[in-house]
């Protein structure tokens, strides 16, 4: 299934959960609210929009999550939270591939429209490339790669391998991507009570969204074995960066699409992602 290399104990596993928590309602509740939410913004603009919140945030979980607890306390190598070098070339490849032909869709459906033209999207003009790009690194080197990490690179495999020695193969994985799932989601209730401000049943939908996205992301990291994969594409879907004008609706459509293309085409996908693999059970 996937190449778990090591194995934690319980204690690790509840530190990190609470690590998370914590830095969670730290960034939420402190750094997104006040004069220190300010101080970001203008760091953001006084860097041409290249450092975003976002970046400087993450700095808290991948620091204190993942620095600290998962590789310090756990003492787990960065592959075993798959961190791997050997798999970033095709991880950009697929990720690159696939923005490349969202913006070919999006093209074609501009040129089918109404008014028949292609267009700049109006984000590269104002604010500006640099805010647009700013946007996908706080991504890629922050926001989703913090996620990615902990939530399908560190707590689906370390719960498989502790369900797995009371229950089957199958029974295993089920149990351990919901758990692992919904605490993505739980996770995400600071930010939408204290910054966002969704309540209510708005919330709870909220929450089902989240779930449902995180068990596409880890399905998709099984599939690639590929982690990197899984942070290019939470990137991505968190800040398409499209390239051509289009509602915010038609974008979202248009990577949902994408998305179920790389799982039609998973075959041919994983011959492109070549690597040794030591299954931890029957796949």
């Amino acid at each position: 299934m996937l190449d778990l290399k090591r194995e934690t104990g319980w204690l690790i596993i509840t530190f990190a959960a609470v690590a998370q928590v914590a830095s969670s309602v730290f960034l939420n509740a402190v750094l997104f609210q006040g004069r220190v939410v300010e101080l970001l913004r203008e760091l953001h603009t006084g860097t041409g929009g290249l450092i975003e919140p976002n970046l400087v945030a993450s700095l808290v979980p991948l620091l204190l999550v993942v620095g600290l607890v998962i590789l310090a306390l756990g003492r787990l190598k960065p592959k075993d939270v798959g961190w791997e070098s050997s798999k970033l070339v095709p991880a950009l490849l697929i990720t690159l591939g696939l923005w490349v032909a969202a913006q070919m869709v999006l093209a074609a459906m501009g040129a089918a429209s109404s008014e028949g033209r292609i267009a700049l999207h109006e984000a590269w003009v104002r604010p500006g490339a640099g805010f647009v790009l700013g946007g996908v690194l706080g991504q890629v080197f922050g926001n989703a790669l913090a996620g990615e990490t902990v939530f399908r690179g560190f707590f689906f495999p370390q719960l498989y391998y502790k369900f797995g020695k009371r229950l089957g193969h199958a029974s295993a994985v089920v149990v351990a991507a919901l758990v692992s799932q919904v605490g993505f989601a739980l996770l995400h209730i600071p930010n939408r009570l204290l910054v966002k401000g969704v309540v209510g049943p708005d919330l709870l939908v909220d929450q089902v969204k989240l779930v449902v996205a995180g068990l596409i992301l880890l399905t998709i990291y099984i599939m690639t074995k590929n982690l990197l994969v899984a942070v290019g594409l939470h990137a991505i879907v968190n800040d398409p960066a499209p390239l051509i004008q289009a509602s915010d609706g038609d974008v979202a459509a248009v990577w949902l699409s994408m998305v179920l293309l790389l799982v039609l085409f998973r075959k041919p996908i994983q011959k492109l992602i070549r690597h040794r693999t030591v299954d931890v059970g029957p796949s």
